[in-house]
């Protein structure tokens, strides 16, 4: 039922290691254990899944009811999100033998951005003139404006 990018992410979550188990069981013939045992084995991507294959299996009306109740599916915990730090971002730099990646890296370093961002830029998103290099984070939406050189 899924299409374009969401169809392939469900097709790479179908490949899950943690998920092996669970797929060649018959879903009304599938215990909480099992699914618990997923999880346990699985990412927070399997956690998050897991939980909407679930949901859409008893919104479907192929299950009578939950497997697993609402309140014991586990929490979903990311890990703590970081930049790398510039002492990272100089062993990158060094190791880099592509003239035209490295240029790539330090683009994302000095703009602050990610690699989608800087991929996305354009010739509009630079003004010479002014010194500035303009762009939406893809991310949040959030504009940015870059400035360098002398301020006028």
């Amino acid at each position: 039922m899924k299409h374009g990018a969401n169809r392939e992410r469900w097709i790479t979550v179908a490949h899950d290691r943690a998920l092996a188990p669970l797929l060649g069981k018959v879903i009304c013939e599938t215990h909480a254990e099992s699914i618990l045992q997923a999880l346990r084995a699985g990412t927070v991507s399997t956690n998050m899944f897991l939980r909407r294959l679930h949901n859409f299996v008893v919104d479907m009306g192929w299950l009578p009811w939950p497997l697993v109740p609402k309140r014991q599916w586990p929490a979903v915990r990311h890990k703590e999100k970081r930049a790398i730090t510039a002492e990272e971002h100089r062993r990158l730099i060094a190791a880099e033998r592509n003239p035209e990646r490295k240029a790539f890296y330090l683009m994302c370093w000095h703009l602050g951005a990610s690699q989608g961002d800087v991929a996305n830029l354009t010739g509009e998103s630079v003004d010479w003139e002014q010194g500035t290099i303009a762009f939406m984070r893809r991310k949040t939406g959030v504009p940015v404006v870059f400035t360098w050189g002398l301020m006028r």
